[in-house]
């Protein structure tokens, strides 16, 4: 089972709306999000705990990444208005 992320406090708001938006993603890409950037593993160990090829988690981190961006900011305009 992998394990997914559990946060009680956050630093600061920037912390807590990103954390927010890796929840909002599919358990499949907040499952690699968080093998790839918390326990820092090697691709080959993530691609096995993940159970995917190293292409699919490569496309499912940039994946991630562009959907995580572009939640925070949409975040940041409404936070300014």
């Amino acid at each position: 089972s992998t394990p997914t992320m559990k946060v009680s406090r956050f630093r600061d708001a920037r912390e807590r709306d990103t954390h927010q938006a890796i929840g909002r993603l599919s358990l499949k890409l907040a499952n690699t999000v968080v093998v790839h950037y918390c326990y820092r593993l090697s691709v080959i160990d993530q691609c096995e705990r993940l159970g995917c090829a190293t292409s699919t988690l490569h496309q499912r981190l940039a994946v991630a990444r562009d959907r995580v961006r572009a939640e925070l900011s949409v975040i940041r305009r409404s936070s300014r208005n």
